[in-house]
């Protein structure tokens, strides 16, 4: 089992604890390696419930509970996480819920991962939205 299945597995039981945190560090350490997991564990989820509201509002669940171990980390996989909330399900809240930890959370990893999906986005919606994001967080820090 590779570094991001495990996480997977670890996120779809929501048992994280202070001894598993390193896996999550180190996949959020990477652009690549965070949009894998966070797909990987949407296609997980999806398969798992009956629609993706519930699927992306367990993701969010788990994120919330790995921030008490590792704010930085599960910020990061939010801020991937926020186009699939933001542009293909319409899950208001949930997405609602990513801007606040996004914009209450200015550490620079995330601005970059943050930085990253603006740029690398085709869709000029997420690409907007993050940019006025990255320009809210600017005033905050």
């Amino acid at each position: 089992m590779n570094e991001i299945e495990e996480a997977v597995a670890i996120a779809m039981k929501n048992d994280v604890n202070q001894h598993r945190i390193q896996i999550f560090d180190n996949i959020a350490a990477t652009f690549d390696t965070a949009q894998n997991f966070v797909q990987a564990l949407i296609l997980k989820q999806t398969t798992d419930c009956d629609d993706a509201y519930t699927a992306l509002s367990n993701i969010q669940d788990f994120f919330e509970n790995l921030a008490e171990h590792s704010a930085t980390s599960a910020c990061i996989f939010m801020a991937h996480l926020w186009p699939v909330a933001g542009d293909q399900v319409d899950a208001h809240d949930v997405y609602n819920t990513i801007d606040l930890w996004l914009t209450d959370h200015t550490d620079a990893t995330i601005t970059r991962h943050l930085e990253y999906i603006a740029t690398n986005t085709a869709d000029e919606d997420v690409r907007r939205h993050v940019n006025d994001l990255l320009a809210v967080r600017a005033g905050v820090e």
